[in-house]
């Protein structure tokens, strides 16, 4: 059959060739999982580990997991990948990462979901804003202010309009950021208020409020997925109930 469509500019792929692709992915796959399978039966807890994280978790906590990892996993290599969920989820299930860290549900039947802890929103105002003032804030207080917020493809961008709807309130319709940081620079300038994740909230900034919501706050599920063929489940387990172990320290709690 003709896998390969040619001309004297390019070559495409036919569609039997993207069928036939699609098999031979698969079985490559299954061949770096059977090699993965020997080498983790001498050494579980060795060799390279390919990490996957969204954006709006990875600053906050890989400065705090790396050394975790690396203080109970010394044989393992880490790599890291950062990236949107859908970027991250096709990744593994391409093989091409051996774990993604990100905000939970999934619901895929190829991955296997790990919860690890929930991570509650914060409102961030600027220091003179009415919301300021406030102890704790409730969800229709956010009525009348439309919030700043991420980019399509965020997550968290998905879940802060969830908290618009219950608050019967938009997002700022003339902006949308690419990064958390970029959207805490524009509140400490008085240009929106926003939600923020709680560990993007362990930094002080000048001219910014950060004002819990009362009981229940609005919160993510923050996890670890993998593929459900991965030869490296018990290593994966082992890496989910240290994090667990150590959760207040990673969110920058107290004791």
């Amino acid at each position: 059959v003709e896998l390969l469509e040619r001309t004297n500019k390019r070559v495409m792929v036919t569609p039997v060739g993207e069928e036939v692709l699609q098999h031979a992915r698969t079985i490559l796959q299954h061949a770096d999982e059977i090699r993965e399978i020997g080498r983790q039966a001498s050494d579980p807890s060795s060799g390279v580990f390919r990490l996957g994280i969204i954006p709006t978790i990875a600053p906050y906590l890989l400065p705090r997991l790396m050394p975790l990892l690396e203080k109970h996993f010394p044989k393992l290599e880490l790599e890291l990948y950062e990236g949107q969920t859908h970027q991250i989820v096709h990744q593994i299930k391409q093989g091409e990462l051996d774990a993604i860290l990100l905000a939970l549900p999934i619901e895929d039947d190829q991955l296997e979901e790990y919860h690890l802890f929930k991570e509650r929103f914060y409102v961030a105002t600027p220091d003179d804003h009415p919301l300021a003032e406030k102890s704790y804030i409730e969800v229709r207080d956010l009525r009348p202010y439309p919030l700043l917020l991420l980019e399509d493809g965020h997550c968290l961008r998905d879940q802060a309009l969830d908290v618009c709807q219950l608050a019967g309130t938009e997002e700022y319709s003339h902006f949308r950021a690419t990064s958390l940081e970029t959207i805490r620079h524009m509140v400490a300038h008085h240009a929106g208020i926003t939600l923020l994740p709680e560990m993007a909230t362990r930094d002080h900034h000048d001219n910014i409020a950060l004002v819990p919501f009362k009981p229940p706050a609005p919160h993510r599920d923050i996890g670890l997925c993998w593929r459900c063929s991965s030869p490296r489940k018990e290593l994966l387990r082992d890496i989910c109930a240290t994090i667990k172990k150590h959760d207040r320290t990673l969110l920058g709690k107290k004791s």
